[in-house]
């Protein structure tokens, strides 16, 4: 056995090449065509706050800014309904961006 071991005959288990044969994909140039419309429609989908469904079947608003479900606490109106931590984010991040064009 440590004869076999030390001349290197012993094949590398996992690692044969015929057994799993790795290839790269070929590479594909194609972009999809999609029409202006069609994506302005998939992101106004995107955009609108949908409802999950929780535990007991019951649809479950869900936040508009990070897409997990609402508890108790809701700020903005049922159209943008979000957590209070997402609205702080997204007025600090205003925040930001309105100091930045008053330094340039």
């Amino acid at each position: 056995y440590s004869s076999r071991m030390q001349a290197g005959e012993q094949p590398a288990l996992g690692f044969e090449r015929k057994a799993y044969p790795w290839r790269a994909a070929p590479e594909t140039n194609e972009v999809a065509a999609v029409s202006a419309k069609e994506l302005r429609a998939e992101l106004a989908e995107d955009v609108i706050c949908r409802k999950a469904e929780d535990s007991y079947n019951q649809a479950a608003p869900l936040c508009c800014h990070c897409k997990h479900p609402l508890g108790e606490l809701v700020y903005g109106d049922d159209d943008k309904a979000m957590h209070g931590e997402c609205l702080a984010q997204l007025l600090l991040l205003d925040a930001k961006k309105e100091k930045e064009a008053c330094m340039e």
